[in-house]
């Protein structure tokens, strides 16, 4: 069995979950997650709870949503992906979260 892991926010701030299924669907990689379980994380640091995920799952790649501001920004400006980015032991996709 395939299995992802889903960082998000805490529960009573979570969104509904649909985004990005609907993003990996608008790139074609949704016919790839099939069968796959979902493992979410919540930890008080995003970036260690992606990277403790991956080590669990065994992943040997990353999807992450990019909610915009440009990748400069993004690299710069201390944000979860940019900590993703930096440390990761394994390839790391972004897909972009349109506006619905």
């Amino acid at each position: 069995m395939r299995r992802g892991a889903r960082h998000g926010p805490p529960p009573h701030r979570a969104h509904k979950g649909g985004a990005g299924l609907r993003a990996a669907q608008r790139c074609g990689l949704a016919p790839t997650l099939a069968g796959s379980a979902l493992h979410r994380v919540v930890d008080a640091r995003p970036a260690a709870g992606i990277w403790q995920a991956t080590d669990e799952l065994e992943a040997d790649m990353l999807a992450l949503l990019d909610q915009g501001h440009g990748w400069i920004h993004k690299l710069f400006s201390g944000s979860v992906i940019a900590d993703v980015l930096r440390y990761s032991q394994v390839p790391v996709l972004l897909l972009p979260l349109a506006a619905e």
